[in-house]
């Protein structure tokens, strides 16, 4: 008789957990769009507070375009501002933003963690392995600038050019230059298929500097220090 109060009970508590667990389920199913919503208020919150940081970017533009002097002050705005970004959105852009401010502060070192950070969330995006292969190669790491520019020539152009027309970074800044117009895209483009033509010339010298293609002596002639970073 015992045993059998003991399986009704036993049978019995196992419906309670049941019971428990339907009931639990069911209350957070119902808190599901309370923090949804809550989630939703803070992003847009948040990205208020980064639109009241964007700094002018007009001494960007021009940098990136004719080589406008950039001034320590200009750089350490630009990197305050893209490091309050990664730190909200935690985007591959952000990063790559980082690793070109990094770079021109002449922190070698951290300019190439942010880029291979960058390129670790957005693989498809070729600006970091140019910029990568670049700084890899003027650190003298040849082996290392060779894969990293061979795996970034693999790439489909447009992902790129894809990236470039919807990250509201890049649009922030080649958007800033009134100058484009309605030829952004084509600009874009054009810069991108140089870019390609750019990285191949690395590559090839990195093979020379690395014994493994030796055809090819004038590559050599390629004077690192006269190549900015890209960002578009």
């Amino acid at each position: 008789m015992s045993q059998k109060i003991i399986r009704i009970l036993g049978v019995e508590l196992i419906f309670i957990i049941l019971a428990l667990s339907l009931v639990w389920c069911s209350q957070k199913a119902s808190f599901n769009p309370l923090k949804s919503a809550y989630e939703d208020s803070l992003k847009k919150s948040q990205f208020v507070t980064l639109n009241y940081y964007i700094p002018d970017l007009s001494s960007l533009t021009a940098f990136i375009n004719s080589n406008a002097p950039l001034t320590h002050e200009h750089i350490t705005h630009y990197q305050s501002y893209y490091q309050k970004v990664a730190e909200i959105t935690h985007s591959a852009e952000a990063y790559s933003m980082l690793g070109f401010c990094s770079f021109y502060e002449g922190d070698f070192e951290s300019s190439a963690q942010f880029f291979q950070r960058s390129l670790t969330l957005n693989p498809t995006f070729f600006w970091n392995y140019y910029n990568l292969g670049l700084i890899l190669l003027k650190s003298g790491q040849n082996e290392k600038a060779l894969v990293i520019l061979s795996e970034g020539l693999k790439l489909n152009p447009l992902e790129t050019l894809k990236t470039m027309v919807s990250s509201p970074i890049f649009i922030q800044i080649y958007t800033s230059d009134s100058a484009k117009g309605n030829n952004v895209i084509n600009y874009l483009f054009n810069n991108l298929q140089q870019g390609y033509a750019q990285a191949k010339a690395l590559a090839l010298m990195s093979c020379v500097k690395t014994n493994t293609c030796k055809t090819i002596e004038n590559i050599k002639n390629i004077d690192l220090n006269t190549l900015p970073l890209k960002i578009y």
